[in-house]
């Protein structure tokens, strides 16, 4: 599962929330907001996309669903006025163990990677 953010904000982490199944909100990067989104999913989509859904609740209930978050900022040159990307990273949220999320956004990124 991935979740691909663009531009972000100085001093945020774009992660969002959602309503989890148990009525509260969950953060982007969890497995109950993954779980929610497969929920939701399972409910309102297309075959391909309820095909899809049973996946992500078959990976989470096995232990073996990955998530990942993916960013791409980008910055407008002043002197041309054209967007300039960034550095592409890749982390993975550890959605096991979410005692080793940061402090701030409540993700994990156990592992890091730049193209």
């Amino acid at each position: 599962m991935i979740e691909a953010k663009g531009r972000s904000r100085p001093g945020t982490t774009d992660l969002g929330d959602r309503k989890g199944l148990d009525g509260g909100y969950v953060q982007q990067g969890t497995k109950d907001y993954a779980l929610s989104v497969a929920d939701v999913m399972s409910r309102n989509g297309e075959r391909e996309r309820r095909e899809k859904a049973t996946w992500v609740q078959y990976a989470i209930e096995n232990g073996g669903l990955r998530y990942f978050e993916v960013r791409q900022p980008w910055s407008v040159d002043p002197s041309t006025g054209k967007p300039t990307p960034g550095t592409t990273t890749v982390n993975e949220f550890d959605i096991d163990n979410p005692d080793q999320a940061c402090p701030k956004c409540q993700c994990s990124t156990p592992s890091t990677t730049e193209d």
